[in-house]
């Protein structure tokens, strides 16, 4: 199961990358969009109806940076942190302190870990701990049945995350082909943002015209 939860974290991390590139491109083409339909809106009535901001229609959340800051202080254990902790986020802080970090190409990944896991004993996210461990394939001197339990909730949790970012708007508008799939995406967005809805085949116009554009850009 920990075998399982380390693939599964990896995947999540390639979909949270996939997942920003998604929400990026979809913000990009809605806001053009409806910049096309309100500029209709005008020639019509001669003022705008609504504004031209675009709405975050991601079901999932944004995933956090990625980016490597400063490090975390090396916090001594809460009194009430259990020992199998304590010893295991010795052994964290052994591998994954930047100073003892022999190879310099793994300190941004180790000072990452080291951050998780100094912030999770200080804060007793004993949880996040674990993660830290199981991302580096350590053992943890907790009873099997206790073990399985948290791994198979982590499993469940990263699944979940997974399969929200999978199936927001953002995400399917990338990957759909389908122009009346996206012409849906489009109107549920516009609905939401109270504007008035153009026909089908405007959309199906204005869609086009982005794949062109697009499509220039290759």
């Amino acid at each position: 199961m920990s075998s399982k939860l380390r693939h599964l974290r990896r995947y999540e991390k390639d979909v949270e990358e996939t997942f920003e590139d998604y929400h990026s491109a979809w913000l990009k083409d809605y806001s053009e969009i409806k910049r096309d339909i309100l500029g209709d809106v005008t020639e019509r009535v001669g003022t705008s109806s609504a504004s031209g901001d675009s709405p975050d229609f991601s079901s999932a959340q944004t995933p956090p940076e990625t980016g490597v800051t400063e490090r975390e202080e090396d916090h001594p254990p809460r009194p009430d942190t259990p020992p199998w902790a304590k010893k295991l986020y010795r052994s964290v802080a052994m591998a994954t302190h930047p100073d003892k970090v022999e190879d310099p190409s793994l300190i941004p990944e180790m000072t990452k870990l080291f951050n998780t896991a100094a912030r999770a004993i200080k804060q007793g996210e004993l949880g996040d701990l674990i993660d830290v461990a199981v991302e580096l394939g350590m053992e943890i001197d907790l009873p099997a049945s206790e073990m399985a339990r948290v791994i198979r909730d982590k499993i469940e949790h990263a699944q979940e995350k997974i399969h929200s970012m999978e199936n927001c708007l953002a995400w399917v508008w990338c990957e759909t082909e389908s122009d009346s799939d996206k012409i849906q995406i489009v109107k549920q967005a516009l609905s939401h943002d109270g504007v008035e809805l153009p026909s089908d085949e405007r959309l199906a116009e204005l869609i086009k015209k982005l794949d062109e554009i697009g499509g220039e850009g290759d």
